[in-house]
């Protein structure tokens, strides 16, 4: 297992982000140029350039390849042009209804108690996690209407800054709070969802945007390294390599679920309060960002039935 699991994680996601920054620099410019449609070509190229960049550069491992082959022959069997019904079955069963199963079964793997509740615990934190995330797809609209002339380039300025403040958490402090303070993941967990139910409860009261919003939203520097800390306080709570895969895969599909109910939750509160109080999608994300603090808090208390590195 790797030791510091948490500091390459938030290190990933620092680049991730640096790669973000670029592209939200140069969104002023490809919007005026090309408008609405050539910035979603660009998107659409920019993802198929990475999906090559997977499937040409990045290394692929004898059996994922054997798998790769056997998909394959089940599809090009076909009879008359047409796959057969028993073949197409096989495969969906094969490739992704048992896949599923098989990842949902770490759920229900035999495990100390007190383990399996903290990991059902830290399951839920996620939930909360994505749902109060999805906030942030929701800010340009509060601000553009909490603040008079605010415009796209503005978001995109404050977008820059935001994000240049959580590079330097995910590539500096946390590291730093991992590898030289040597504090555990639900220490810094415990600090990271601090800052940002602050963050996000005392955003909801400037009236301007220098310097107040912008230092409010600053408080909480460290939530773009909320996902990575949470994955590998998960990777403590199961056995093995292969387990740690699969509650990966647990929390990819939750968080699927979670964006399809989450984002028309946050419109419907803002349309039905955007004329007397707008600051609502506010402070529902900051509340249930704070029931993060007393879940992450009694996960802290209980570390030692958490598991090893």
């Amino acid at each position: 297992m790797l030791l510091f699991r948490s500091t390459t994680l938030a290190r990933l996601d620092g680049v991730e982000q640096t790669a973000l920054i670029l592209g939200v620099s140069l969104s002023p410019y490809a919007f005026s140029h090309w408008g609405y449609f050539g910035c979603f070509v660009f998107r659409v190229v920019g993802g198929l350039v990475a999906i090559f960049y997977l499937m040409m550069v990045c290394p692929e491992i004898e059996a994922k390849r054997k798998i790769s082959s056997d998909s394959r022959d089940i599809i090009l069997n076909h009879e008359n042009g047409e796959v057969l019904a028993a073949d197409k079955e096989s495969y969906l069963k094969k490739y992704i209804v048992s896949p599923f199963i098989f990842a949902l079964e770490v759920l229900r793997k035999p495990r100390a108690s007190s383990t399996k509740r903290l990991l059902y615990l830290q399951i839920f934190n996620c939930t909360l996690y994505w749902f109060v995330m999805e906030e942030q797809n929701m800010l340009y609209f509060y601000m553009a209407r909490r603040f008079d002339g605010f415009d796209g380039t503005d978001f995109a300025l404050y977008t820059m800054t935001i994000k240049i403040a959580g590079i330097v958490g995910l590539l500096f402090v946390i590291p730093l709070l991992s590898k030289a303070a040597g504090l555990h993941e639900s220490a810094i967990m415990l600090v990271l969802t601090s800052l940002t139910s602050v963050s996000l409860l005392s955003s909801a009261f400037p009236n301007s945007l220098y310097p107040a919003f912008y230092v409010t939203r600053l408080i909480g520097f460290l939530r773009p390294a909320t996902m990575s800390l949470a994955r590998s306080l998960l990777a403590r709570s199961v056995d093995g390599v292969n387990e740690i895969g699969r509650i990966y895969a647990v929390t990819g599909f939750i968080s699927a679920i979670v964006t399809v109910f989450s984002y028309p939750c946050y419109r419907f509160l803002y349309d039905s309060t955007a004329t007397y109080f707008p600051q609502a999608i506010l402070v529902m994300a900051g509340s249930l960002s704070s029931l993060t603090v007393v879940f992450n808090g009694f996960l802290y208390w209980q570390r030692d039935h958490i598991g090893t590195p």
